[in-house]
């Protein structure tokens, strides 16, 4: 029994001499180990980033794609208006029967449902306050039972295609501040000449 103690005593200072020896190891190893793990951090956030780049244009592209489509539409919707100018003209005339009035209403009638079934919608304009975003003023008149800036005639319809303009509606717009400062400048201008004759 007595040289199994010693041989204790051995295996406990070989332990404990190897446990230093580890530790020394793992003392040179924490280092590396800390630059290890902010390197790991820093490619995990690299590859967080490039993710999030990548989910972004994804979605880019796919608006560029939607925008694309919408614009390709808008420009063939655009160029059927000029036809359902036509059919209004058409019913505006005054030498139709009332048979061919009806056909031709049918037809607008039945264009105009395709239209709005593809976002096309006509943009309000008579009897309403100008908007340069969505009218056009080609006339100025001078009503002075109506307010100012309102439209009194529309010229051209203008068209709405999923809340974006088509086409401005072409209109004539009320204007009593440009005539009074007209008439001001008349009679003062005739008060004048009036005088010195």
């Amino acid at each position: 029994m007595s040289s199994g103690k010693p041989m204790d005593e051995k295996e406990s200072k070989a332990a404990e001499a190897n446990e230093k020896a580890d530790s020394a190891k793992l003392n040179g190893l924490e280092p590396g180990l800390a630059e290890a793990e902010a390197k790991a951090e820093e490619f995990k956030a690299d590859l967080q980033r490039l993710q999030a780049d990548f989910e972004n244009f994804k979605k880019r592209a796919e608006k560029e794609k939607l925008d694309s489509a919408l614009f390709a539409n808008a420009r063939l919707l655009s160029d059927f208006l000029p036809l359902l100018d036509s059919l209004d003209s058409a019913l505006a005339a005054g030498n139709l029967s009332d048979g061919e009035k009806k056909g031709i209403a049918l037809v607008r009638g039945q264009f105009e449902e395709i239209l709005k079934k593809e976002g096309v919608v006509e943009i309000p304009a008579l009897g309403k306050r100008f908007d340069s975003n969505l009218h056009e003023c080609l006339l100025r008149g001078g009503v002075l039972e109506k307010d100012d800036g309102v439209v009194l005639e529309v010229l051209q319809k203008g068209y709405l295609f999923k809340n974006r303009v088509l086409r401005h509606a072409k209109v004539k717009v009320n204007v009593l501040e440009e005539k009074s400062a007209r008439d001001d400048g008349e009679e003062s201008a005739g008060g004048g000449a009036g005088e010195g004759t």
